[in-house]
């Protein structure tokens, strides 16, 4: 009997094992979606059918050609994340978020050639609890998000695509009065030749986008900018700019607010490694301000005596 009451509480505790499930259902919330085992053609399945509320951590929810799967509930589960993505065969489908219903997303999202997630609305806002992985191709983003006015938060890291040609970011902001903040590093993609940006922030009136980790540059290519600013709003950067061999920390329409320890960190030669702070490297560290301007006070990695210039020392400051 004890051995019998030991093995149900193992299998209780060990749980199911995650699974890669295909959508058969367009126009419908994702709990109402049918999830078959087995992918078929464009928005087509067959094999198992998922109980949706039996689903379990680490599950990869394919959009399989099917559209407008609407985020209506946190598809994450017990606050482990799910992976939502589409497919690069049955191409042009997609989940949608609204706004309004301003909940927490325990998800990762990737991305082949059709934008995985589509942000709209105007009340509300929401959080997406994970990372983002830009596209394998096609001019699309991970995220598309046009939402505006409230707060949409990215609690994760944002990496730009990988696509040869096109505009393959990791989330696109398009809301003109809408808010993104990021709590995540953002670092530019691996294409040779499309615009890999992590994040372009395309906002042009009241809406901004803040950047509280580190905006670092992507591998192969002058294009592959971490965080790029496109509209009239700057995007607010907070931590370090940090460019690789190939490409820039940040472009465009950058307001740089970084606190004391943040820096900008250029390659000096051939032999520098993306962000670390050695002889191949330019650091420019950021001043901390009047009021911290003192012995020991720490500029980036740096740290130091500052010594008042003649004019200080008469007071013509």
């Amino acid at each position: 009997m004890k051995r019998l009451l030991l093995l149900c509480l193992l299998l209780s505790t060990v749980g199911a094992q995650a699974a890669t499930w295909f959508a058969t259902t367009s126009s419908a919330n994702i709990d109402a979606v049918t999830w078959r085992g087995t992918q078929g053609a464009s928005c087509a399945g067959s094999g198992t059918t998922l109980t949706y509320a039996s689903r379990s951590a680490g599950d990869v929810f394919n959009s399989n050609g099917c559209t407008s799967i609407a985020i209506n509930g946190d598809p994450g589960v017990g606050g482990s994340n799910v992976t939502l993505t589409t497919d690069a065969t049955n191409t042009g489908g997609g989940f949608t978020y609204a706004t309004a219903t301003n909940i927490t997303m325990h998800v990762t999202i990737t991305c082949a050639n059709s934008a995985t997630l589509t942000i709209t609305g105007s009340t509300g806002g929401g959080t997406i609890s994970g990372n983002i992985t830009g596209c394998l191709g096609g001019s699309v983003s991970a995220v598309s998000d046009s939402h505006t006015v409230v707060t949409v938060t990215v609690n994760g890291n944002i990496t730009g695509g990988s696509g040869s040609t096109a505009s393959n970011f990791g989330y696109l902001m398009n809301g003109t009065t809408g808010f993104v903040v990021i709590n995540g590093n953002v670092t530019g993609g691996s294409s040779t030749g499309g615009n890999t940006f992590g994040i372009n922030s395309n906002q042009s009136s009241t809406g901004t986008t803040t950047v509280n980790g580190n905006c670092i540059g992507g591998t192969l290519n002058f294009t592959n900018e971490g965080c790029s600013g496109q509209g009239t709003t700057a995007l607010i950067l907070v931590g370090s700019s940090i460019a690789s061999l190939r490409s820039g920390g940040v472009n465009g329409s950058i307001r740089f607010t970084p606190a004391a320890t943040n820096y900008a960190l250029f390659a000096k030669d051939s032999s520098y490694t993306t962000g670390v702070i050695d002889t191949h490297a330019t650091q420019m560290p950021t001043d901390p301000g009047v009021a911290n301007v003192k012995t020991g006070t720490a500029y980036g990695s740096l740290t130091g005596t500052l010594a008042a210039s003649a004019a200080a020392a008469s007071g013509n400051w």
